[in-house]
């Protein structure tokens, strides 16, 4: 069920309520009435129309110029959503019982944000020097001998034996050349370091994996690269 802080500026939307106002955006009339009932009593429009704040949280949702999706993999999966146009940027973070909350944030800020939620920070460098390759079946084999603590003395074993967390970015936009498409996957390995995945073919039976050693600098510049400057965003809005 909507809901908002009126003081903060922040509209809280169950997965069904976002998806009505992505609905919107493409001038669906229905679902625009369907929105303007499930938000009236939220306080989010005091005369009867939507306050100047929700307004423009909800048209960068329903008419992103770029769309972001961080995700999180540890014990749970956890996903947030950044839309995004030359004005605005809006956050969307989960919340407890499939609540999704809506946050304004200046788009200068993006890298900054991105770098927050994935808990970028400097790690030590990996002791292992070389890039480390595999296929996803067998880092599942290796991933459950390591739960049994059968997992054989390698280094990609002792990676995962201390990793805190995988993290990945994909990251969208349209401009005048085209679509655009980036992403970007890493494994924080606390003690041992950082390091970044690569997909050889995602299409193959079994996608050969590259784990590269990688710093949190060379991350942030990563991060930096995925979005599009603001000048290609102007274009694609």
């Amino acid at each position: 069920m909507a809901s908002a802080d009126v003081m903060r500026g922040r509209l809280r939307l169950d997965v069904s309520e976002l998806d009505i106002v992505a609905r919107v955006g493409t001038d669906d009339g229905q679902a625009g009435r369907m929105l303007g009932q499930a938000l009236r009593p939220t306080g989010a429009m005091p005369d009867g129309r939507l306050a100047p704040w929700a307004d423009q949280l909800l048209t960068v949702v329903a008419r992103p110029a770029m769309r972001l999706v961080v995700e999180l993999f540890a014990i749970e999966r956890t996903e947030s959503s950044i839309w995004a146009t030359p004005a605005l940027a809006v956050l969307g973070e989960p919340r407890p019982e499939g609540i999704i909350e809506l946050s304004g944030v200046e788009p200068i800020m993006l890298p900054h944000l991105v770098a927050w939620l994935v808990g970028l920070r400097n790690r030590p460098r990996p002791t292992e020097p070389a890039a480390i390759t595999t296929s996803i079946t067998e880092l599942a084999k290796l991933e459950q001998a390591a739960r049994s603590g059968a997992a054989p003395d390698t280094a990609l074993a002792r990676l995962i034996a201390v990793r805190r967390f995988s993290w990945r970015i994909t990251s969208v936009w349209v401009s005048p050349s085209g679509p655009h498409r980036g992403e970007l996957h890493v494994v924080d390995g606390d003690t041992a370091g950082l390091w970044r995945i690569h997909v050889a073919d995602r299409k193959a039976a079994d996608p050969v994996l590259t784990f590269e050693p990688t710093s949190a600098s060379a991350i942030w510049k990563a991060i930096v690269g995925l979005l599009p400057t603001s000048e290609v965003l102007q274009d694609a809005a």
